[in-house]
């Protein structure tokens, strides 16, 4: 990778100001992981940046990272506490009383909606542009950053990296995935928020190559996934008692659930429910231990609760609680949980890059093609199943070869683990060396 000279025309000693942005502060700990290391990988090599957020729950994000943040939609408001004074209640309840009254009124309704939402914009716009240009660089980074499961986000990006230009900031687009774009107006989006960076890299060669394929710039690189940089110390290490069987953990996702799903399903949903429902009943039978777990709250509670029904009338209360212990709240709390399992079921992403990270044999039930293609890199598409199309004969006869290979497999992982950090590590060199003459601005690769 050519050198960037993203912050090269600083002056020494001048303070550096950056944005972090990222559709973040709903549960999602990827988005969180991501982040961290995002930010312990840029001060690291410049020390006395600022950095800012920009994200879905500016509160949230600041308590995750100790970082100022704000709002990445218009309409933000920050969640009202029990001091709320009596004339914000009025006015509340009076904003209510009119909404109530005039969606009966439909036309009415959608003009009105449309006005108050432009004037949201407008502010939002303004007020993002403000502090956009207090800053040196906005960094664009982790996720699906660049896909239109939800139509918005690639709007999103666009809209920050046309201010950020307007602004006078330098753009960084990190490590993100592209896919699906399915839209004109998504792929425009993608396409010029990566032709306006001066720095753009994807996270796999299908995301790089469906960018090309909607007219993006031709220097565009392909790196890990941030997460595989992400530092884990001294996590508890499972226990193993073979007559009680392997500790399984196992994160479902409400796949297709219409209350949470961009794509929704009932009858798609009821079938993993059953499916998922059937397997957990097989690995209690074959005297496996069950650890059901999250690592994204915001699309996993209705799930976890369904599932807990549905097996209570089964199994006594004592094992229910068992095998439904408290979620995790933290990226660091989550890792200590799944680092006491022996083997991973996983719907997610980052659940996925969470198990390769502790060297832990791992099962995707992937409905995304991201999760094939990361499968696929570590030569483990063998333990990739359709999340719509596995059945009982397959989950379970690709369980009993995970546990068959899982020695094999722990150490091919750990080897492609080292060497994905080690080329993230070159990359933050590269990018974010301090500011000054040229001999000084390379640092060494963190081992």
């Amino acid at each position: 990778m050519e050198a960037m000279p993203v912050l090269n025309n600083q002056r020494p000693g001048q303070k550096i100001r950056i944005g972090i942005l990222d559709h973040m502060g709903y549960g999602n700990l990827g988005d969180t992981a991501t982040q961290d290391v995002v930010l312990m990988n840029v001060r690291r090599r410049l020390p006395g940046a600022e950095i800012i957020a920009f994200s879905y729950d500016p509160d949230d994000t600041c308590r995750h990272h100790q970082i100022e943040a704000y709002p990445l939609l218009r309409g933000y408001e920050q969640p009202s506490d029990e001091n709320d004074n009596k004339g914000e209640n009025r006015g509340a309840g009076l904003r209510e009383w009119a909404k109530r009254n005039l969606i009966r009124i439909k036309p009415l309704f959608a003009i009105l909606k449309f006005v108050s939402d432009m004037l949201k914009e407008t502010k939002h716009f303004r007020n993002s542009h403000r502090i956009l240009k207090t800053l040196d660089l906005l960094i664009i980074s982790g996720g699906g950053q660049l896909g239109d499961s939800y139509k918005s986000m690639p709007v999103n990006v666009f809209k920050f990296s046309f201010l950020a230009k307007l602004a006078g900031a330098k753009l960084i687009i990190l490590n993100v995935g592209a896919g699906p774009l399915q839209y004109f107006w998504t792929k425009r989006c993608a396409k010029w928020s990566v032709n306006l960076s001066e720095y753009a890299s994807f996270r796999d060669q299908e995301s790089r190559d469906l960018i090309l394929d909607v007219g993006g710039r031709k220097n565009i690189y392909v790196f890990p996934d941030l997460v595989y940089a992400y530092q884990v110390e001294n996590p508890s290490q499972p226990v193993l008692n073979r007559e009680d069987g392997l500790l399984v953990g196992i994160n479902p996702s409400g796949f297709c659930d219409p209350r949470i799903w961009p794509h929704k399903d009932e009858s798609a949903y009821g079938r993993f429910l059953g499916k998922m429902k059937q397997f957990l009943i097989w690995l209690h039978d074959n005297h496996h231990r069950i650890a059901i777990f999250s690592s994204d709250m915001g699309v996993d509670r209705y799930v976890i609760q369904d599932l807990r029904s549905g097996l209570t009338g089964i199994w006594p209360i004592e094992i229910i609680n068992r095998y439904f212990p408290p979620v995790s709240q933290s990226t660091a709390g989550l890792v200590d949980q799944m680092s006491r399992f022996d083997c991973v079921i996983t719907t997610k992403f980052h659940g996925i890059i969470f198990s390769h990270l502790l060297s832990k044999p791992v099962i995707s039930l992937s409905w995304h093609t991201k999760n094939k293609v990361l499968m696929q890199s570590f030569e483990q598409d063998r333990f990739c199943l359709d999340i719509e199309n596995f059945d009982q004969e397959s989950i379970t006869e690709t369980f009993m070869l995970l546990v068959e290979q899982r020695d094999s497999l722990t150490e091919k992982t750990r080897a492609k683990v080292n060497d994905y950090a080690e080329r993230l590590h070159s990359q933050f060199d590269e990018l974010f060396s301090a500011p000054g003459p040229a001999e000084h601005r390379k640092m060494p690769v963190d081992n």
